[in-house]
């Protein structure tokens, strides 16, 4: 005990206690943050990932189908929503899909669009019907008013060059109704013409392209004739669906001139001739005398 007591006594003892104490803290700080990180890890739960309900394909859709809500339905996703993703059947119903997309596909709105010309020209064209293009200016597309769906009648200018015959003598140019009910499919500018002046010096009129669509055997009358001659375009009403006969003016029409045509000539009803007067007999009585005369001063009996 008495050299316990001398060793406590000197340098090396209160050394060997600090040595104690030290320990003995580092002891407890490593018991806290081990008792610590086992209450944080029972009483602080994970975080939940959020769900979030998006929409999908509930059957194929192929390119240019009108999408309705049977169409369509809900699916449950967690994390992170896709860039784009629909979140309503809404968002989707009426629309057109402009690619084919198949079921359990996520609908994003790069995917579908109000625009059914996003699906491609070749969505709109009647079945059975053709399509194409034409450039055409602010006096043949009836000043810029025509709108995709319009219907509209072409008429013909043919000069008299292009009809043929003599070129001497009267014009023989003529205009005439060349298709009726013809449709407006898209409407659009042109990039193969700008705008500016002609060589005259006149202000070019910005051209817009046109597509229409016909049936087959339309095609090539329009194509021929759009070479020969200058084409307009009659705006129609959206319910006048009435196919009128094909009118037709020439130049003498224009003049006032008489027609010309034997066969219109040869309907014009022939009268009759008229007969000439007969004489009327009168009956004279002159002092107990008869005598019969006539009203043309011919004969008498």
């Amino acid at each position: 005990m008495t050299e316990l007591r001398k060793a406590f006594s000197g340098g090396r003892g209160l050394v060997l206690l600090g040595g104690v104490i030290g320990f003995a803290l580092i002891l407890y700080g490593v018991w806290r943050v081990a008792s610590n990180g086992h209450a944080t890890t029972e009483t602080a739960p994970a975080p939940s990932a959020k769900v979030t309900e998006v929409v999908t394909a509930a059957k194929p859709l192929v390119r240019g189908q009108l999408i309705q809500a049977g169409d369509l339905k809900t699916t449950a996703i967690s994390g992170t929503v896709p860039v784009g993703a629909l979140t309503s059947t809404a968002q989707a119903d009426g629309k057109i899909a402009i690619v084919d997309i198949q079921p359990q596909q996520l609908i994003l709105n790069n995917l579908v669009s109000a625009d059914a010309g996003a699906a491609g020209l070749a969505m709109l064209v009647p079945v059975g019907q053709r399509v194409l293009s034409t450039d055409v200016t602010d006096d043949i597309a009836v000043g810029g008013f025509l709108r995709p769906g319009d219907s509209v009648d072409i008429e013909i200018v043919l000069p008299q060059e292009a009809i043929g015959g003599q070129q001497s003598g009267p014009d023989r140019s003529e205009a005439r109704t060349l298709l009726q009910n013809i449709r407006v499919l898209t409407v659009g500018p042109t990039f193969g013409q700008p705008g500016g002046t002609t060589p005259d010096g006149k202000e070019r009129p910005v051209a817009r392209a046109l597509t229409l669509a016909m049936n087959p055997d339309q095609v090539a009358p329009f194509l021929l004739a759009r070479k020969l001659g200058h084409f307009y375009l009659l705006l129609r009403n959206p319910g006048d669906l009435a196919v009128l006969p094909d009118g037709r003016a020439v130049v003498a029409s224009l003049r006032g001139n008489p027609p010309t045509n034997p066969m219109r000539a040869a309907s014009v009803p022939i009268r009759a001739a008229r007969r000439a007067p007969q004489s009327r007999p009168i009956e004279l009585i002159v002092g107990g005398q008869r005598q019969i005369i006539y009203s043309d001063a011919g004969d008498r009996r």
